[in-house]
């Protein structure tokens, strides 16, 4: 209207000033209106992100604090197993270290195979359980010094079994590789084991690998119905039943392993049984027999 209005008047430079400033504030006014849209847009984009960032964090501390309370009741868990465990032990081992043992010497092997340094480390935990199916095994059975008749052994070999339910108890996820341990064990590569005759890869890997250390363990010291082996013969046996018993593969990498843990440590016992040392139930019952000055072998906590 202003615009016209000049022309009428015979004004056309007033009229195309003002349609310049016009223009000029329309396009002005357009930019202003992209610039707050945009600002609002980055404002709320902010908003989001901090809400998503912060939601993030949240989820990131419940799951610390998640995996923090799991970690607090699997090692209490843990901790009262490795007891009973240990008190299953002294059936076998006067010292209570065998489980230990078995443990690490697991452990060393599943690195030497290539596994991954956690699942190392929780094969280590979960040997140590592997016998506490022992605890339901009657003692006139685990202390019989000759042959078990047919009903003896079915008895004895319930123990993998039990082990499977008693550590189950526990109800947390993380035992289920000690489950499969303890369930496993005695199977063998050849399908001759039990307690489900299991053969080659369908027996857990972990299970595998325990089965070498535990019975190069049981192999190389007394038992109440057989003396010690030396470490030389035990691999010889071991040998003789690759493929047989033991998973080839696992069998080649012990037979290198052994040897090579001797020459770097020397007594295997000691460098073996170094967590068994930390375990207040082994230690105290160490310093109760120091104190009454009676062997081990018959200062037995069991009766």
């Amino acid at each position: 209207m202003i615009v016209r209005g000049y022309e009428v008047a015979g004004q056309p430079n007033s009229a195309l000033v003002y349609l310049h400033e016009v223009v000029q504030l329309n396009r002005d006014s357009r930019v202003r209106n992209v610039l707050q849209h945009h600002h609002r847009h980055l404002e709320k984009v902010s908003r989001n992100l901090d809400l998503r960032v912060q939601a993030a964090l949240d989820e990131q501390h419940q799951e610390l604090r998640f995996k923090r309370l799991s970690m607090d009741m699997l090692r209490e868990c843990m901790q009262v197993l490795e007891k009973n465990t240990v008190a299953a032990e002294l059936h076998d081992d006067d010292t209570g270290e065998h489980c230990y043992r078995v443990g690490a010497l697991a452990k060393e092997l599943a690195l030497k195979k290539g596994m991954d340094p956690e699942m190392c480390t929780l094969i280590d935990l979960s040997a140590r359980l592997h016998d506490i199916g022992k605890l339901r095994v009657p003692d006139s059975i685990l202390l019989k010094p000759g042959r078990f008749t047919p009903d003896e052994r079915e008895i004895m070999q319930k123990h993998c079994e039990h082990g499977w339910e008693l550590i189950g108890e526990g109800g947390l996820a993380q035992l289920f590789v000690a489950q499969e341990i303890a369930l496993n064990h005695h199977e063998r590569w050849d399908g001759n084991g039990y307690p489900n005759r299991r053969q080659g890869n369908m027996i857990p890997l972990a299970a595998r690998v325990t089965a070498l250390a535990d019975v190069f363990d049981a192999l190389t010291h007394r038992r109440c119905y057989k003396e010690a082996w030396s470490i030389e013969d035990s691999l010889r046996e071991i040998a003789s039943l690759r493929g047989k018993h033991f998973d080839p593969e696992l069998t080649d990498l012990f037979l290198e392993l052994v040897p090579s843990l001797q020459a770097r440590h020397g007594d295997l016992d000691k460098y073996l049984g170094t967590e068994a040392r930390k375990n207040d139930f082994i230690t105290d019952r160490e310093r109760v027999a120091r104190e009454l000055k009676t062997d081990l072998g018959t200062f037995d906590v069991r009766r």
